[in-house]
């Protein structure tokens, strides 16, 4: 659950680490993020895969 205490004009990042498609985009859904950064070993045609279902990445 999203804290109340937080603005709800902030950007809202969830950060990943060799995560599956699957856990991102549940995530993603359940928290309303805007954004995704991957720390992983995450490779390009993935990031990309990730962005087609409508999601800003950033990789690190």
């Amino acid at each position: 659950e999203v804290p109340d205490y937080l603005p709800r004009k902030s950007k809202r990042a969830g950060v990943f680490v060799n995560a599956s498609k699957e856990k991102i985009c549940e995530t993603v859904s359940l928290f309303e993020l805007d954004l995704v950064q991957l720390h992983g070993n995450e490779s390009p045609g993935f990031c990309e895969n990730i962005r087609r279902s409508g999601v800003k990445v950033i990789k690190s």
